[in-house]
């Protein structure tokens, strides 16, 4: 799993979003801080986190609750006179206001939970991003090593190869005998596998 991290960080090391090479570490790290889902899920929710603490202060505001009523009303009065209808609109209205003077100390509580969950959730956010720079820092410099480590052998390569031709032209001077020839070939067949291995 470490591996598959490691060439993930590479990846957005080298590759930065608008297509950009990463040609220095300072680079490759800024791209892995900016683009890499674990650091920006890890963002998201240290957001979300800090959401709890204005909804624990919010246990101590009053709540306020307004109701209301309107109809009509007829009313149809027998007199002696005749009838008598009479209409009225009756409207009523009210506001309450609840304020929680003392709720045994769950409101204090709620808001010290919110701001421990606020603390954890910032070092978690701390160790994400140290965890990502980290694997990145290592796949660039593995990257490095490896390239240069590619480079090494294939310079090998090159004199090896050129010392099969100077072996080559002495044997047919008389110089060298054929074992020698043989042993600058082996010689040569030996470091293209160990640069095809470093590919």
């Amino acid at each position: 799993m470490r591996s598959v991290e490691a060439i993930f960080c590479l990846l957005l090391c080298v590759a930065a979003v608008d297509g950009a090479r990463a040609d220095t570490i300072k680079e490759a790290l800024g791209h892995a801080y900016l683009a890499h889902p674990q650091i920006n899920a890890q963002r998201a929710d240290t957001r979300s986190v800090d959401e709890n603490l204005p909804i624990a202060n919010g246990s101590f505001l009053p709540t306020v609750a307004a109701q209301g009523s309107y109809g009509l009303l007829q009313q149809d009065i027998l007199a002696s006179t005749g009838k008598q209808r009479t209409l009225t609109q009756p409207a009523a209205g009210g506001l309450v206001v609840n304020w929680n003077i003392f709720n045994g100390f769950r409101g204090l509580n709620g808001v010290d939970q919110a701001q421990a969950q606020i603390h954890q959730s910032r070092q978690s956010l701390r160790y994400a991003e140290l965890q990502v720079l980290g694997n990145a820092a290592t796949a660039y410099m593995t990257l490095l090593r490896d390239i240069a480590i590619y480079n090494l052998r294939e310079d090998y390569v090159k004199v090896l190869t050129k010392q099969v031709e100077i072996t080559n032209e002495r044997l047919a001077g008389g110089e060298v005998t054929r074992t020698d020839v043989y042993q600058a070939e082996a010689a040569m067949e030996q470091a293209k596998q160990e640069r095809a291995t470093a590919a």
